[in-house]
This record gives C-alpha cells, sequence and structure tokens, in this order.
C-alpha cells in the first residue's frame, strides 16, 4: 500500500471521528457559532489519533508481525500502524505527509521524541508548515514536562506568524507568558482565543479553567 493511499485512509477515520464529535454542537448552536467550531477541526485532528487506542486487540502480542501488518489499516493496533507507516517512509522519505500522520501517531501514543523527529523531518520537507511548527514545539514542552523552553518558544512563535490562528501554538504560548510571569500577556491570548468557541467545546472550558488560574 503506497503511503498516499495509507494518508487517505487515516485522513477518511479522522474526519469520520471529527465529524461525529462535531454534530453535537453543530445541531445545538446558532449558525453564527458553527463557523467557530470548524475552525477546531484542526485541533481535533490532532487529538483523533487516540481512537486507535481501541482498536487492537491484547492477543495479538503474540501472533507474527506479517499477518497483524495486512488488512485494512484502520483494523489494526497502533504499534502495527507505526510500523507500516516506517515501512514507507523508508521507501518515500521525502513525503512530508506521511512525516505527519507518523508525529501525530507519535505524539498520540506519547512517543514524544519520536514525535519531534517526525515534526523535524516534516518541516526539512516544509520550512512554512506551521502545524510542524507548533506540533514540534508541543513535543519539546512533553519532553520537558510541561516546561516551555526558549526553543520551544521560538518554534510557538513561528507558528504563530505562519498562522495566528494556529489553536496549539496560541494555547501553548499563553502557558509560556504564565510559566514567565505575565499573566496579563497570557489572559490577552487566551481570551481571544476563548472569544472564538463555542461553550460546550472542551477547549472552552479548559480555557475558563486556565483564565480563572490568573486572577
Amino acid at each position: 500500500m503506497s503511503t498516499q493511499l495509507i494518508v487517505v485512509s487515516m485522513a477518511a477515520l479522522i474526519g469520520f471521528v471529527s465529524l461525529w464529535w462535531l454534530s453535537a454542537p453543530l445541531r445545538q448552536q446558532p449558525q453564527a457559532h458553527q463557523r467557530r467550531v470548524i475552525l477546531l477541526l484542526a485541533l481535533v485532528i490532532l487529538a483523533s489519533g487516540s481512537v486507535y487506542l481501541i482498536l487492537g486487540s491484547p492477543d495479538e502480542a503474540d501472533q507474527p508481525l506479517a499477518p497483524r501488518l495486512e488488512g485494512a489499516l484502520t483494523d489494526l493496533p497502533p504499534a502495527a500502524i507505526l510500523v507500516r507507516l516506517e515501512q514507507q517512509l523508508r521507501v518515500t522519505p521525502d513525503d512530508a505527509q506521511g512525516w505527519r500522520l507518523m508525529a501525530r501517531l507519535r505524539g498520540q501514543v506519547k512517543q514524544y521524541p519520536q514525535a519531534a523527529d517526525a515534526w523535524r523531518r516534516v518541516l526539512a520537507l516544509n520550512e512554512s508548515d506551521a502545524e510542524a511548527y507548533g506540533g514540534l514545539a508541543q513535543a519539546l514542552i512533553e519532553v520537558d514536562a510541561g516546561v516551555v523552553s526558549d526553543p520551544a518558544i521560538a518554534l510557538l512563535d513561528k507558528a504563530l506568524e505562519l498562522d495566528p490562528r494556529n489553536m496549539v501554538a496560541r494555547f501553548w504560548r499563553g502557558m509560556a507568558w504564565q510559566q514567565q510571569n505575565q499573566p496579563q500577556e497570557a489572559a490577552r491570548l487566551w481570551q481571544a482565543m476563548r472569544e472564538d468557541l463555542p461553550d460546550d467545546i472542551p477547549l472552552a472550558r479548559i480555557l475558563d479553567e486556565r483564565l480563572q488560574s490568573l486572577k
């Protein structure tokens, strides 16, 4: 199976899960809020890899590797998906979308150093990729147990320069302001994010808590 087909298959599953997750607020919110919900799709996609954590079966651990890599991609456990993707990337190392998918999956299984390496490969292929800058920053922050270091800040600033509405970069840049004892800057950034979100979106509740902590 080509890397392109893998990416398409993954995108189809991610799109289905994302639309299912978004359907409730879309039904409940007025038309003016629907556009705001759609803006969250990129953030939802970053988190949607977690669905693969329930696709595997514990008794598959003792099975030979080759059969476990066969079949529909969405029927594979996370480890098998990663192995198949690694195989394809060895053949097509210039596939930025393949490395992007690798980075997302590595992050979802908490393999943050490997996620950071995959995001670096994306950036090596495209220096103007806002998601990759934000993703690399987040991976470095996770490696540092939540500390937003100077290198991470530089990556977040670059992500926001390329895409001022990047949710991941905006959230972690606010965390950086808070850690630097500049709560007013953190509040300014998070409040602007919060105004873009319907009340029943999980990220909205997280931002409400963060904003409350600054008071």
